[in-house]
Parts: structure tokens; sequence; C-alpha cells
């Protein structure tokens, strides 16, 4: 929820906020989590490291190589989610853009993102 508090203040307070009317925004309306959305996913290295431009929510385009692939099930079916690395910052971050049912409806209408940090590694 730290999260979703610092985006919100940034919305009001950055000059790149995609907010309009600063002055009058409070916050973003959320949906509540879901638990049953957390999953374990593996992650699989893959040898195509092409670099991929992507169009970021200000309109700055920012460069991301291939890092591999996040394998999970969710509800009995699998899926797999590129995973891409920054290119040119030393960071353990990856970034992970998806597109779903409520792009452009109910949320933003490009693609959502998630900045995956923190990485557990388990080795077994």
């Amino acid at each position: 929820m730290q999260f979703r508090t610092q985006k919100d203040h940034d919305f009001k307070t950055l000059s790149e906020s995609p907010i309009p009317d600063k002055e009058h925004f409070k916050k973003l309306n959320y949906f509540p989590p879901d638990p049953s959305y957390r999953i374990t996913a593996t992650v699989v290295s893959i040898e195509d490291t092409t670099r991929l431009k992507i169009r970021m929510t200000g309109g700055k385009e920012e460069s991301f190589i291939r890092y591999g692939y996040a394998r999970f099930t969710l509800g009995g079916k699998a899926y797999k989610l590129l995973l891409l690395q920054s290119v040119g910052e030393e960071t353990d971050e990856l970034f992970l853009p998806f597109m779903d049912k409520t792009n452009g409806f109910d949320t933003y209408g490009g693609a959502a993102t998630c900045i995956l940090s923190n990485l557990k590694v388990r080795t077994s």
C-alpha cells in the first residue's frame, strides 16, 4: 500500500504527471487487492536479448532488453509473461508490461506495468 501512497503523491506533484487538474486531485481509485492472484513464478532465461523501446506514460521512450519469462499457473491455467530489464541502469529490478481486459475501460489505455524488485531466489 506504500507504493500506492507514493504514486498518488507523484501524480499530484510531479510535472510529468498525466493528471491535468492536480489542484483537485486527491488519489487514484484502486481495486482492492485479491490474494488469490498472488503467485510464485519460475523465471526462465532466454538467449534473445533483443533491445526494445517502450513508450512510457509521459511519452518518453525507455530501452529494455529481454531478460526471461515468468512461468506460473493461475486458476489451473499455465501462463508465460516476458520480463524486461532496463538498459543502462544498474538495478536488480525487472519490468513486466502487460494488458488485461480492463485496459482502456477501467484502467489506463496503454499496457499496465509491474516493477519487480527484491526478488526472492529459491534454489531446490
